[in-house]
């Protein structure tokens, strides 16, 4: 067994990068079950203990034919008795005969002793040496036999072998799942460790948006799937539709602009309501389908379409008279849409002008829903009568949810929290602070607060709908229901407003409505208020996203005048709203530091499969801060191969528009965030030299103590940095990580893995002040890593194991911004046969081997996909397809994957298969076959036609691993054979001398014709003519037709060569007799 090692000298202080499989490794000795000698492998283990202690296990595992959990019983049952009685290190006979009652006892289940490393090792055991055995007495059936039976015999038997493989491979499944429950009872155990006193992190204060990661938020929206989940909300469609046609007079013959026109179905609205013109502005790529819709519904003689940023634009108009614009966001002002809209009325629309809509109100009531509870909040709390307190969210901010919840779960009256007129608003009055008032209609237990917002058009700007004072009268408040008032103005036909609600009233919409979770839940009787506080504010990190607060306290009716003393007990939570059901991003961000090896494949692979399964984004990021160890032609190889693989990324180096995807161009950037942890007390310049730092390794190590900084910079006065600045001192900056026994920081180390599950670091490997900008300016990785990863709205970070022990440090740095925390799966180390870690330095490391090897990109894809992923059924062969359709993160392993080319031979046979049954797939396998057999040393270039190769290789894809092999096992396809041969002699001469003239005169003389005959029937009246038994006819057919003793069947054979050709032949092999 092996587990991930952690070195500060090797990753932090130079900004060291591993490769996927390079992390660094120690072996863990096997304690003997019995005394306290120790082992490197489970078999060496197992020997000593049949040889010293006369307990066969691997033996009487199979003759017990005990499953996985019992041998774990068993090893765990003579760790016990080993424990308790100290002479049982001098046994020298033990067995059992399976009737033993801790065989069913589920105590024995828990590891005896700590780091159990023989536990881990039982599921790399060789549960059957069946196939050595068979191999062993094949061998010796085979001596003295002839070459052409041993050859027949041969063959069978690799294909049983492929069979067997397969079926050992699907037990190794069952064993490999089997064993994954157990682990997770043994794996904490290596992960905790020495816990460390650092000091906990800063709050975060003012941090930064980037300005180019508005980029990535615009590419977002230029897919389908979102478009059609907007259009398909017939509240939202509908809404706008019927404010726009019932309002002809007021669009007949106006300038329009349409702001994030998507697929320009607002314009085209307008259009064919009467507007004279439509200027319709998207900054996402949708923008050019819009324009195609325009053209096919012909109005693009109406309507105009201009990408980019209204911000930045300028219009081929001056002044519009009405803007129209779908804006809303999740709670009203998510997205931050509403901004640009506003920028945009101050820009173009005239004096008088309209917007549609004109207004928006944000509602709050209180809900108790203990369905919605048990189903999201208190999921963990009882799962088949077990709590999982440890895989509840943690932090001081929680996420509001954004879901459906049903108008009979309102409890309470609404209160108006944010009128927006948007003729007067600005993007600053957006950001605001209300008091509130809820009043509970029943006895309940309130779960949640519940946020949802109304829209209303007017056919006058002037007009917008009602002022907050009406909206606070009895005619214009709910019932208690939750329903909008009747008598609301923008409801009243003679108002001549339209409007649509997002209420839990009304229609469901695909904005829903948004459910803040209270801490404790509030027990209510009819009568009770709830008074607080609701402050909004645009994310610091990311102005689309928002920063909520809600300070509440419960006043009973019977102490409405003690509301002063019930303020006492206000609690205040804080809450942030991002995109809860978003397209999935990832992104495949390698060093270009070598060729592409094996398990980047994989890891790109298991990147793009979660894009496309989910309607995503693949983004390709080239992490080339350390120059010094670039390898030319790495990123080319790198982009090249994941095309020949047919891994198509959305987003990377000369694939978008949308950003720079090399991080050596992006330094600025990482400055800037750099800065930014700086300024709010977040990291801090350390000043120490490398002498320093390497005595400090050195003295730490002395003292066998893991390597970690000792902070002797972190307490310089601001007095002494500046002069430090002002000698001109280097320097690095060093996040100042948060202490993992402090309860606001505890999460930072514990977080749901989707390959390894629950982790909990509390060492010092994952709590050190990591490096973040070296002294030369440059970020470390740990920083350029977590910036673009939120910059580039990623939303999964799959990735090799290796980097398992640098999450914490990742995690800290996206708390530290405010950031959300993508969902992280470290997927496991790829092995050699021999138990050894694949390197890129192996044979079969790097990608371009195979390549060159010949290996198809679809068979090398999915034997990939198999190093890791478990898919749901049996099915062994894939398509690229097949897998985007069924890829799942529950599918991944955590077990290392062992590296066969024996299976992927076997694949590479099926998919050679596979092609040459599907018409566009065997078209490129031909031209493959062709140019491999223009280098081939004898093979006449003129037969060697694309439907010649097609018919060799129908004939020949049973015996073909690789297609390059194709001149060696079908040469007679292309070129007449050799006949004096020792096998085409050997094989002659099985054919009685008087019998060959006669058996090629009958044959040459029933294919006279141009049309060949039933070759079955063929051979039959041959046989009958020569009197010669059929085995010897077709003999005689194959050695004048191939001059080999074997290959494809005879009836095939003659199917695929031309009439002429096989005369050709047939007159040679007679003429050889003469």
């Amino acid at each position: 067994m092996s587990v991930v090692s952690y070195s500060e000298s090797s990753s932090d202080s130079q900004d060291g990068r591993w490769d996927d499989w390079e992390d660094d490794e120690v072996s863990v000795p096997m304690k003997c079950l019995f005394c306290a000698q120790t082992f490197d492998s489970a078999a060496v283990l197992f020997q000593h203990a049949k040889q010293a202690h006369g307990f066969d296990f691997l033996n009487t595992r199979a003759a017990l034919n005990l499953d996985f959990y019992q041998s774990m019983r068993v090893v765990n049952y003579i760790r016990t008795l080993s424990l308790k009685d100290p002479q049982f290190s001098a046994t020298t006979n033990f067995s059992i005969d399976g009737t033993e009652a801790f065989l069913a006892d589920d105590a024995y289940l828990k590891p005896a002793i700590a780091d159990d490393s023989l536990l881990y090792a039982l599921d790399e055991l060789d549960l059957d040496d069946e196939s050595s055995r068979q191999e062993n007495l094949a061998r010796t059936a085979n001596a003295g036999e002839s070459a052409a039976l041993q050859e027949q015999k041969l063959t069978a038997r690799i294909q049983a072998l492929e069979q067997q493989l397969i079926q050992r491979e699907r037990e190794a499944k069952h064993v490999s799942q089997q064993f994954e429950e157990y682990r997770e009872m043994v794996k904490r155990q290596f992960y905790d460790s020495v816990e460390t006193t650092a000091a906990p992190v800063s709050e975060a204060a003012e941090t930064f948006a980037e300005a180019d990661g508005s980029d990535y938020y615009f590419n977002s929206y230029a897919g389908n799937d979102i478009h059609m989940q907007m259009l398909q909300d017939k509240v939202r469609t509908e809404g706008y539709r019927d404010f726009i046609y019932d309002n002809r007079d007021i669009f007949q013959g106006k300038v329009v602009l349409d702001v994030g026109c998507g697929t320009g179905i607002l314009s085209m609205f307008a259009a064919r309501a009467g507007a004279a013109k439509v200027i319709a502005v998207d900054n996402s790529d949708i923008i050019h389908k819009a324009r195609a819709n325009v053209i096919e519904n012909g109005l693009d003689n109406v309507i105009t379409l201009v990408k980019g940023r209204i911000e930045e634009l300028e219009l081929p108009v001056k002044q519009v008279d009405i803007i129209i614009s779908e804006w809303m966001g999740y709670f009203l002002l998510f997205e931050a849409m509403l901004d640009s809209v506003l920028v945009a009325r101050d820009k173009y629309l005239a004096p008088g002008g309209l917007l549609a809509p004109s207004a928006s109100y944000i509602y709050l009531t209180a809900i108790s829903d203990q369905e919605y509870m048990n189903e999201r909040a208190n999921y963990w709390d009882d799962v088949y009568g077990f709590k999982m307190s440890a895989m509840k969210e943690r932090g001081p901010v929680k996420e509001a949810d954004v879901d459906v919840v049903p108008s009979s779960a309102v409890v309470a009256t609404r209160a108006l929290i944010s009128e927006i007129d948007h003729g007067t608003a600005t993007p600053a009055t957006l950001d605001f602070t209300s008091s509130f008032t809820l009043q509970a209609t029943q006895d309940a237990t309130v779960h949640a607060l519940l946020g949802y917002f109304d829209v209303a058009f007017s056919r006058v700007q002037a007009t917008c709908g009602p002022s907050r004072e009406e909206l606070a009268q009895p005619v214009y408040t709910s019932d208690g229901s939750g329903a909008v008032a009747p008598k609301a103005l923008w409801k009243q036909p003679e108002s001549s407003m339209h409007g649509f609600t997002t209420g839990p009233h009304g229609t469901p919409t695909h904005w829903k409505q948004t459910v803040f979770v209270l801490k404790d839940p509030i027990a209510v009787a009819a009568g009770d208020k709830l008074h607080g506080q609701f402050v909004c504010r645009k994310s610091t990190s990311n102005p689309r996203e928002l920063d909520l607060e809600i300070t509440y306290f419960h006043v009973p009716a019977a102490l409405k005048n003690q509301i002063d003393d019930a303020r006492q007990h206000a609690v205040s939570q804080k809450y942030q709203l991002r995109e809860p059901t978003g397209p999935v991003r990832v992104r495949f961000a390698p060093s270009p530091t070598g060729m592409l090896h094996l398990g980047g494949l994989r890891t790109a692979l298991f990147n793009y499969l979660l894009s496309r399964r989910y309607g995503g984004a693949f983004v390709l990021r080239i992490e080339d801060t350390d120059q010094t160890r670039l390898v030319p032609g790495a990123t080319e190889n790198i982009i090249n191969t994941l095309e020949w693989a047919g891994l198509t990324f959305d987003e990377g180096p000369g694939r978008s528009s949308a950003g720079n995807y090399f991080q050596s161009q992006r330094a600025d950037i990482y400055r800037k965030h750099a800065q930014i942890l700086l300024d709010q007390g977040a990291a801090y310049r350390c000043f120490c030299t490398p002498e320093r730092l390497e005595s400090l390794r050195t003295s730490m190590a002395s003292q066998g103590r893991p390597p970690a900084y000792d902070r002797n910079c972190r307490h310089l006065s601001q007095r002494q940095i500046d002069e430090k600045l002002r000698l001109g001192e280097p320097y690095t900056i060093r996040l100042l990580a948060p202490n993992p026994v402090d309860q606001a920081s505890a999460h930072v180390g514990q977080f749901d893995d989707a390959v390894h599950g629950h982790m909990h670091f509390r060492g010092p490997a994952g709590f050190d002040d990591a490096v973040l900008l070296k002294s030369d300016g440059l970020p470390t990785y740990h920083l350029a890593n977590v910036v673009d990863d939120h910059l580039m709205g990623i939303t999964h970070v799959l990735r090799g194991e290796e980097w398992l022990m640098s999450t914490p440090k990742h995690r800290a740095l996206f708390t530290a911004f405010g950031w959300p925390i993508p969902q992280y799966a470290h997927l496991p180390l790829l092995m050699n046969p021999d138990g050894s870690k694949l390197s890129k330095r192996n044979r079969d490391g790097p990608v371009q081997q195979y390549i060159d090897d010949g290996y198809l990109p679809s068979a090398l894809v999915n034997y990939t996909a198999l190093l890791g992923w478990h898919p749901e059924s049996n099915q062994e062969l894939f398509t690229l397809q097949e897998l985007e359709s069924q890829f799942s993160l529950s599918g991944l392993g955590r077990s290392k994957s062992v590296v066969s080319r024996e299976r992927i031979n076997w694949l590479n046979r099926q998919h050679i298969r596979m092609a040459l049954g599907d018409s566009e797939r065997s078209a490129v396998l031909v031209k493959k076959a062709c140019k491999e057999l223009a280098k081939a040393p004898n093979c006449d270039a003129h037969s060697a036609d694309e439907r010649t190769v097609h018919k060799a290789l129908d004939l020949c894809c049973d015996r073909l691993t690789f297609t390059s092999e194709l001149f060696s096992k079908a040469s007679f396809m292309f070129v007449d054979p050799d006949l004096l041969t020792p096998e085409a002699t050997k094989l002659m001469n099985k054919v009685p001398e008087d019998s060959r003239i006669p058996i090629i005169s009958c044959v040459l003389s029933n294919i006279q014709s141009e049309f060949k005959p039933e070759w079955q029937s063929l051979v039959k009246t041959v046989a009958e003519a020569a009197q010669v038994p059929n085995k010897q006819v077709m003999m005689m057919l194959r050695f004048a037709l191939t001059g080999q003793s074997s290959g494809p069947k005879i009836p095939d054979l003659l199917d695929a060569l031309s009439i002429d050709t096989i005369k050709r032949r047939l007159h040679r092999a007679a003429h050889l007799q003469k």
